[in-house]
């Protein structure tokens, strides 16, 4: 499983993420899927700490797994970020949403000149430190 950071805030460039590292981790965290399934962000930011995903926090997800409406890693415009996503297939746009107050939902809509890439679905949160109360944390 390979390591970069990811922001959950108003994002960082692709270009800032130039350290790639190697990790070992639990079969178990990430079953049914395997090590070379998987891929690992740091996540850098604040707008994730309603759902209890927050700052220096490690997020496992899938590359293969870029469907329905969840929290996935992606990219827009080369910053890349740590969301929930909902497809809307009747406005024919997504919405990018953050789980802080502090931070608007983005709207992206078809040939609406923004890129969006989903990198994969999170599948696993690790928690090095977080401020708020959560019963299940796992610190790596």
């Amino acid at each position: 499983m390979f390591l970069v950071e990811a922001a959950a805030g108003k994002g960082r460039e692709v270009a800032e993420y130039y350290d790639v590292t190697q990790i070992p981790i639990l079969e178990r965290f990430i079953y049914p899927y395997k090590a070379n399934q998987v891929k690992a962000v740091i996540v850098k930011g604040d707008s994730m700490n309603g759902i209890h995903i927050c700052h220096n926090d490690m997020v496992l997800f899938v590359p293969e797994e870029k469907e329905g409406n969840d929290i996935f890693v992606i990219s827009i415009n080369n910053n890349v970020l740590v969301k929930r996503l909902e497809f809307n297939p009747a406005e024919h746009c997504v919405r990018v949403l953050s789980e802080n107050e502090k931070y608007a939902p983005i709207v992206i809509k078809e040939n609406g000149g923004d890129i969006l890439t989903v990198n994969g679905r999170v599948i696993v949160v690790l928690h090095r430190r977080c401020n708020a109360l959560w019963r299940s944390v796992v610190y790596w």
